[in-house]
């Protein structure tokens, strides 16, 4: 008896023969050897919130906004590209946020916007559910507020092709906190959000302001719920207690003075710095005296040898004020000529100190009363 070979097409006509008669049905791909496709299952744990913080305190009254991506759920994704039967994915539907406290349960609730199809920063396509929501209560320290987005399940229908609602549902939470209470100054969010506290922390000290050589200022900070922690740019013109923000003048220049409070709990952190002024001590006129004709001699105490030299400042009759500049780091007595007189003049002066190119001018003297010019 001679062997003849199977054919293919026989090998199948066998095969719907047997399934025939068994009662059995067998797939293409079990006729022509080919795998089945794997469906591409999406992970709950894959859905995403963004833009509202765990933990963050936000101000009152201020407009939040967030997003929520869905696992699966993209323009790149497989399961968008070509889906294959019974594959998953999630879709944002709604959201909702609520707290509970002694006066009963506050919420807001709604639904999304129109999603738009954005690229992440890493290169990757999503589609981004967008929605904001205002809160005017403030909420417990201890209770915070729950942000609670719901997603739905579908499943791919390879017969009808189309996708399918499973019935089932995925959520994601977070908690935040609403309070009138110290946050950042600015606090940034992705896509231009930015929320400005009602209760902005307040330096004690204005920028740029001038502090004595030799003298101590306190730098406090109002608002703040958190402790925070000095520092100084430059410790030879001005150095700061990093507990207490007690703040000494060494040597005329400039210094940042630098505030930051860390995040604890709910509360979120604080950064800020000023510029700050070390100049030269406030000098005393001891005399203002016109001995002779159009003459003024000014005398004053000792600021230190460490200056450039004085500025005199002189008026008639409070009308406009003259300055003329002393470079000299020695007692002031100096004499100013070419005065009008029989003219009623005043004085005052201050130490300056030259840095770097830069005058780094003391405060003024009171002014003193030189009688009539001779």
């Amino acid at each position: 008896m001679s062997k003849k070979l199977i054919t293919p097409m026989l090998l199948a006509v066998l095969l719907t023969a047997c399934s025939l008669h068994y009662g059995m049905t067998a797939s293409a791909s079990e006729i022509d050897g080919t795998p089945s496709p794997v469906p591409d299952i999406a992970s709950a744990a894959d859905n995403a919130l963004y833009w509202i913080n765990e933990g963050t305190t936000y101000r009152s009254g201020a407009a939040l906004q967030f997003y929520a991506t869905g696992a699966g759920y993209g323009p790149k994704e497989p399961q968008e590209l070509n889906p294959v039967n019974k594959s998953t994915r999630y879709i944002p539907v709604s959201w909702k946020v609520s707290t509970k406290s002694q006066s009963g349960t506050r919420s807001a609730k709604g639904t999304w916007r129109k999603y738009t199809e954005e690229t992440t920063r890493f290169g990757k396509r999503e589609y981004r559910f967008r929605a904001s929501f205002t809160l005017k209560t403030v909420g417990s320290v201890s209770v915070p507020y729950k942000l609670k987005v719901t997603y739905k399940k579908q499943v791919y229908n390879g017969t009808k092709k189309s996708w399918q609602d499973s019935g089932n549902h995925a959520y994601k939470s977070v908690d935040f906190y609403i309070r009138n209470t110290a946050t950042p100054t600015v606090i940034s969010r992705p896509g231009g959000v930015s929320i400005y506290p009602s209760n902005t922390p307040v330096l004690s000290i204005k920028n740029n302001s001038k502090i004595e050589v030799g003298s101590k200022k306190q730098l406090k900070v109002s608002n703040l719920s958190t402790r925070p922690i000095f520092s100084s740019s430059d410790k030879k013109v001005a150095k700061i207690n990093k507990k207490t923000g007690e703040i000494t003048a060494l040597k005329a220049g400039t210094a940042i003075i630098t505030v930051k409070a860390p995040a604890i709990g709910q509360y979120d952190g604080y950064w800020d710095s000023i510029s700050i002024r070390a100049v030269p001590k406030t000098i005393r006129i001891t005399s203002a005296v016109s001995r002779k004709k159009g003459r003024l001699t000014i005398k004053g105490t000792a600021s230190s040898k460490n200056i450039t030299g004085y500025k005199i400042q002189y008026q008639y009759s409070f009308g406009d004020i003259n300055t003329v500049v002393v470079k000299s780091n020695k007692i002031l007595n100096h004499t100013i000529k070419g005065l009008k007189s029989g003219k009623r003049c005043r004085a005052r002066v201050c130490a300056f100190k030259k840095v770097k190119g830069k005058i780094f001018s003391g405060y003024y003297s009171h002014w003193a009363d030189a009688g009539k010019i001779r």
